[in-house]
């Protein structure tokens, strides 16, 4: 699951994806699409899959809803 969240110059990407260890990874790329590297990068872990979904509902809903950020 992988969404693109875009304001004016500014980014935002939510990437899911499973570990090794059998749980469930949530990244977090963000930043300003004039320098080369990202500003910040977080990363949360999952024990299971709907959680991690849940959790990036959640953000969408907010960067979305804050009407800083729209779905690319």
């Amino acid at each position: 699951m992988f969404y693109f969240l875009i304001k004016e110059t500014r980014y935002y990407k939510i990437n899911l994806q499973k570990t090794l260890f059998d749980s469930y990874e949530v990244e977090r790329i963000y930043g300003n699409q004039n320098y080369k590297k990202p500003t910040g990068k977080k990363i949360n872990i999952f024990e299971n899959k709907i959680e991690a979904i849940k959790f990036i509902e959640r953000l969408v809903r907010i960067k979305t809803k804050q009407k800083k950020y729209c779905i690319v």
